[in-house]
Parts: structure tokens; sequence; C-alpha cells
């Protein structure tokens, strides 16, 4: 028998771990001249939102990239703090 999940905003789990003025990183796959590549970006959280997709809300956060002016948004869930080694 399959259990009903809580039908909470996909990402809510990981809201705890990350505030306002964190710096971040992620990763994208992004199609290049050599096919698709592994490209890491780095940036500082400037809001965490949480916008409906479908039938749910997915929980997103607003980064501005470093050496850009325009935010964008990134799944939570991908993204990870930066230490003070990175």
């Amino acid at each position: 028998m399959i259990n009903s999940v809580k039908n909470n905003s996909f990402g809510e789990s990981f809201v705890s771990k990350f505030d306002i003025g964190d710096l971040v990183y992620w990763t994208e796959f992004v199609y290049g001249p050599n096919g698709y590549e592994n490209v890491i970006s780095y940036g500082t959280i400037t809001d965490i939102i949480s916008i409906p997709e479908g039938s749910r809300y997915v929980v997103m956060a607003k980064i501005v990239p470093f050496g850009q002016n325009i935010s964008t948004n990134v799944l939570i869930h991908m993204l990870r703090k930066m230490d003070s080694k990175d």
C-alpha cells in the first residue's frame, strides 16, 4: 500500500539550510561546441521563493551570480553552500 505524502512544496526541507546572503554554488549542464559540459556557477542568495509549478509549489532561490547584475532562479535543492576553502 502506498502512503499518502503531505502536499508540501518541493524542496521545502532544504529551506532551513540557507539564508539570504549565503554564498552558494550549483552545477548546470550547458550545451557547447564539445557537447554537454558540466558548468559550476557561483552567486549570492537574495531571496527564497515558492512558486506554483503544475499541481504543487516549488521552492527556488533567487541568486545573483558573481559578475552579473541580473538575478536567476535556481531550485533550492541544487544549491551547496560555499566553504571557506571554495
